[in-house]
């Protein structure tokens, strides 16, 4: 894990990330899950679409609800 600031750039909020944990190319996917703020590389091309699917509603990777287990009988 690394520390790092934030700095202005323009009018947003900027980050340094280290050359050597984004490889592959200039553009990234950024999201937010609860207090994170994931930084994908785009170059990911499976998981971005898989993502793509996933918020299109094309296909679903959640879990099913599994049905409650009845009690045990105690003999």
């Amino acid at each position: 894990m690394k520390k790092t600031k934030l700095f202005k750039s323009g009018g947003s909020l900027a980050v340094r990330l280290p050359k050597s944990w984004v490889r592959g190319g200039e553009v990234v996917t950024l999201s937010k899950q609860g207090n994170s703020i994931m930084i994908t590389p785009e170059n990911n091309a499976l998981l971005s679409l898989a993502e793509q699917f996933r918020k299109d509603g094309v296909i679903d990777f959640e879990r099913p609800k599994q049905p409650k287990t009845p009690p045990a009988k105690v003999v």
